[in-house]
């Protein structure tokens, strides 16, 4: 008798969307006037004038069959996309849809498919939508070919029966002298003019699609393509019909790994009219902010080098100033015409010449001296290991001016001794959740007025996010404070911090996971 393999059956996996929308109008009985399923993971979304646009993604596998994505209701298919495809290939292809529902009267307004490479970072304007992803560029070759470059034992302080080369270790190059550095550098910029010449260029570049949007109507535009991959949302931003993106670029050549940063300018036909390249060599961007005519961008290997770029002309960016101090500042936000509020981590140098991250640092920066400016406020929260949300999502970040109010969660890491026998001590680490309420102006800087506990915890391995004490969102409505995570909501008194108005349980039973979190 023949044996028959029989083939497992196959499962296709389906994600999707689903975008609610409510009558809140009795706020103590809210009802769900439509309830939309979009084809794809969820992305990004914003909000224009009561028109919501979102992005979702789904990929194209060619060994199944291919479907596509629809916008449903009830059930019910009330948007098939038109599918627009391009003539540059990609490595995988992604359906990227853009769905626009009136968040007023609950009605859908229109949707588009794009099959592109998988989307990551959106940026809005009030009549654009940017919507980008990388792209990889890989050259096979032996690394054989071409000097490698290589340091003096005694400049780096490893024994001197051997060199090493500058790219394996980075606290080598941070120990080299300024002029050591400089030549490291010159090299490596010779390596990857070489690799171009040789048709040996190895590097990221990120496709950016613009498509327009108005009143709900989606229509595509054109599509730009920029050296380097962007760090998030905020390295992209339309200014007098123009895109400016930051970049950080990340180049493989036979010398070795050279890194730098760029600015680029694209008109809105999306091709590239002006860019400024080579910032900060062996670094990466941290933050960026673009305001008005300038970009206050933040780079960071060693110390923190905050950097003023004048874009008045688009064809030609400049740099008017930059400002050397430790640490780095993950997140940048407008204070004034002529401050900065930076959001971040100190840094110090460690015992062995390297760099060791601190606690948690808000910097507030004086520019009104483009080409000198100078931080004029500085706190630092905690310990190492000390962190908070504001420095992966600016939404936990609140700031109002006119109420001199600055709320930051925290997860506040201290080391402690522990005695445990006479002349032995041991040390554990005790964690706090809540946030740090601050009072800020030009003049005085950061004034702590008070903070809100969520909790507390003892030693043991945790990660950010692992405890449902996380404060993740704060909010204000007339003088009460709202601190929010997923355990519990606490309502403070804005003019005493101290004072705990009402606490309300959110544990929803006995696994905090199964709470969802609010993402406003």
């Amino acid at each position: 008798m023949e044996k028959i393999a029989i083939m497992p059956p196959h499962y296709r996996s389906t994600p999707a969307t689903h975008a609610i929308i409510y009558d809140i109008s009795d706020r103590k009985s809210p009802a769900v006037i439509k309830d939309y399923t979009i084809d794809g993971d969820y992305v990004d979304a914003r909000m224009i004038t009561g028109i919501v646009y979102m992005l979702t993604r789904e990929n194209v596998y060619s060994y199944d069959d291919i479907v596509v994505p629809a916008v449903r209701e009830s059930g019910k298919v009330v948007i098939e996309p038109d599918v627009w495809y391009f003539d540059n290939p990609e490595y995988n292809y992604v359906f990227s849809t853009v769905t626009a529902l009136d968040a007023t009267t609950g009605a859908e307004k229109d949707a588009k498919t794009f099959l592109i490479g998988s989307a990551n970072i959106l940026y809005v304007s009030q009549d654009a939508m940017y919507v980008s992803y990388q792209k990889w560029h890989p050259v096979y070759r032996t690394f054989a070919d071409g000097p490698q470059i290589e340091v003096a034992a005694e400049k780096v302080g490893v024994p001197s029966r051997s060199s090493v080369t500058a790219p394996i270790l980075f606290e080598d190059f941070n120990k080299l002298s300024e002029a050591g550095k400089q030549e490291v550098i010159a090299a490596m910029k010779s390596g990857e003019q070489e690799a171009i010449r040789n048709r040996e260029y190895d590097q990221t570049t990120t496709m950016i699609h613009k498509i327009a949007i108005d009143n709900g109507n989606i229509a595509y535009v054109a599509q730009g393509e920029v050296p380097g991959y962007l760090k998030n949302q905020f390295a992209m931003d339309e200014y007098n019909g123009n895109l400016r993106v930051a970049t950080t670029s990340d180049v493989s050549t036979t010398r070795g790994q050279y890194e730098y940063n760029n600015v680029f300018v694209l008109d809105g036909g999306m091709k590239t009219i002006g860019s400024l390249t080579h910032i900060a060599e062996q670094e990466k961007i941290y933050s960026t902010r673009f305001i008005g005519d300038r970009l206050y961008m933040v780079t960071f290997k060693r110390i923190d080098p905050f950097f003023v770029i004048d874009l008045s002309t688009p064809s030609s960016p400049k740099i008017l100033g930059k400002l050397k101090i430790p640490g780095y500042s993950d997140y940048l936000h407008p204070y004034d015409s002529t401050h900065i509020i930076g959001v971040g981590k100190e840094t110090a140098t460690n015992d062995w010449g390297g760099v060791s991250t601190r606690g948690v640092k808000l910097a507030l920066f004086d520019v009104s001296d483009v080409e000198h400016p100078k931080q004029v406020g500085k706190v630092e929260i905690g310990e190492s290991g000390t962190d908070s949300a504001a420095l992966y999502d600016h939404k936990a970040f609140l700031f109002d001016k006119g109420k001199n109010l600055l709320v930051l969660p925290i997860r506040q890491v201290t080391t402690i001794p522990v005695v445990q026998k006479p002349g032995y001590y041991d040390y554990q680490q005790r964690i706090w959740y809540g946030a740090y309420v601050f009072g800020v102006t030009s003049d005085t800087g950061f004034v702590l007025r008070g903070t809100v506990e969520h909790g507390t915890g003892s030693s043991g391995y945790y990660w950010y996010g692992s405890s449902a004490n996380e404060v993740k969102r704060s909010l204000y409505i007339g003088n009460d404070l709202y601190t929010i995570s997923s355990a519990k909501i606490i309502a403070t008194d804005i003019a005493n911090i101290n004072t705990t108005i009402k606490t309300i349980d959110l544990s929803g039973g006995p696994d905090y996971r199964d709470v969802p979190v609010l993402i406003f």
